[in-house]
């Protein structure tokens, strides 16, 4: 059922990605009362949501109707005439997807980011290269969307906040007006590195929260790795150049506690899968959607090796999934390092 608001200019949205945050996304921002179009490639998909109104591929097992003003194509000639995208489409695809489209994107309008990782061929966040991506002409600003937001929760309207990250705050607060409703709530920062930080790497320490409690460690060990992953969160992003109190909201914080604690976060699930014995080869092979924790997991891997950074618990989990690092090593490694302040911020390893 379409919702209008008289607060807001009514938009076309174009959404691209049709998964399950791509779906969530664009029914977010029909609620809001826009006029919303999901890209997608699977003509099943299409004619289900255009006729029936629900996405069974990505909510199996949920009886819940998507909004009338919401529909799907497969064309990229509907970006043409949009006012705002919502790029929902695994980080790893993202670079060659957005220069499939740059012909069809009009010029001066918000580009949302919502997908999370760093960029493996690249070995950078988006906000290092957007200028690389699109002609200066366009004038596209892109804003990164990040935050504890896990797609079902968003589908049956529970409350949600996120952060919207553009450097320049006016194109933030413009989607932050057109997209916040009564169950979607958006703040804004101009920390776009900090926030891209957050949403890539919390996924890496979500597949050890997942590792953890799969080998049977509790809550003790939990909390002291969620508080200690944050840490470590807020030191790189120091060393690339963001704001460390970044990570103390929604895009750090945030986020990590969702993704360790929450029972329906992809990342921390192929920890778990890890616990049982498999090998981070087949998780990725049987996954319907990608867990971008892991292609993550491996460029801030050698990042930190390059750079010889202090980063414990990201090193750690890489070893596990990696090179066969046992549980006991993997403890000892963390557990029997020199002892510091707690807020030694040393970034650079000895």
């Amino acid at each position: 059922m379409e919702r209008k608001s008289s607060n807001k200019e009514k938009l076309k949205i174009v959404v691209v990605g049709s998964g399950s945050f791509g779906t969530a996304l664009g029914t977010m921002a029909a609620r809001s009362g826009h006029d919303v179009c999901i890209i997608c490639r699977n003509q099943d998909v299409i004619d289900e949501i255009n006729n029936q109104h629900t996405n069974k591929k990505y909510f199996p097992n949920e009886e819940i109707k998507l909004p009338t003003n919401l529909r799907a194509a497969s064309g990229f000639e509907e970006i043409k005439d949009c006012n705002m995208i919502i790029h929902a489409i695994p980080v790893q695809v993202s670079i060659d997807f957005i220069k499939k489209i740059v012909d069809y994107l009009p010029d001066n309008i918000p580009y949302i980011i919502a997908s999370k990782g760093i960029l493996l061929k690249e070995r950078k966040f988006f906000s290092e290269i957007w200028g690389e991506i699109l002609p200066k002409e366009k004038n596209i600003k892109h804003v990164i969307l990040s935050g504890p937001s896990f797609a079902i929760e968003i589908m049956k309207e529970y409350p949600t906040c996120v952060v919207a990250a553009c450097k320049e705050i006016n194109i933030a607060e413009k989607v932050q007006e057109s997209l916040s409703n009564e169950s979607f709530r958006i703040y804004v920062t101009d920390d776009v590195l900090g926030v891209e930080v957050g949403g890539a790497i919390k996924n890496v320490i979500a597949i050890c929260a997942g590792l953890l409690e799969g080998l049977g460690f509790k809550y003790n060990t939990l909390s002291a790795l969620v508080t200690r992953g944050v840490f470590e969160l807020s030191k790189f992003c120091e060393y690339i150049g963001g704001k460390k109190e970044t990570l103390n909201g929604l895009a750090g914080i945030g986020d990590v506690m969702l993704s360790c604690f929450g029972g329906l976060s992809r990342n921390k699930k192929v920890g778990l899968a890890l616990a049982k014995g498999e090998t981070i080869h087949d998780i990725i092979k049987k996954d319907i959607e990608v867990a971008e924790g892991v292609p993550t997991m491996q460029v801030l891997y050698s990042i930190i090796i390059e750079n010889n950074l202090n980063m414990p618990i990201c090193k750690c989990i890489y070893r596990f999934a990696y090179e066969n690092l046992s549980k006991e090593e993997a403890a000892k490694s963390l557990m029997l390092r020199a002892l510091v302040k707690e807020d030694e911020r040393r970034i650079i390893d000895d």
